[in-house]
């Protein structure tokens, strides 16, 4: 069964928040700035990086794509 895991920032806001299962990331990886606003999302597939990641500026712009299989980069896109 999975389990939802929230890292925190010493302040208290959410740091990050993934599922876990067998002590391995599994599902949709959320990271947030201090703010609140989402840093980043990448999905695990029994702990390895697979699809996409998406990585935001901190006013919540996209700024970068990746696509990943078997946790490597097969395509990389910068939004300017």
């Amino acid at each position: 069964m999975c389990k939802l895991k929230i890292t925190y920032y010493k302040t208290g806001e959410i740091e990050s928040d993934v599922f876990m299962l067998n002590n391995k990331k599994e599902g949709i990886y959320n990271s947030y700035y201090k703010n609140g606003n989402i840093y980043q999302t990448r999905n695990y597939v029994n702990g390895i990086l697979n699809g996409e990641c998406r990585t935001f500026k901190e006013n919540g712009k996209l700024f970068r794509t990746l696509k990943y299989v078997n946790g490597i980069i097969i395509e990389e896109h910068y939004i300017y």
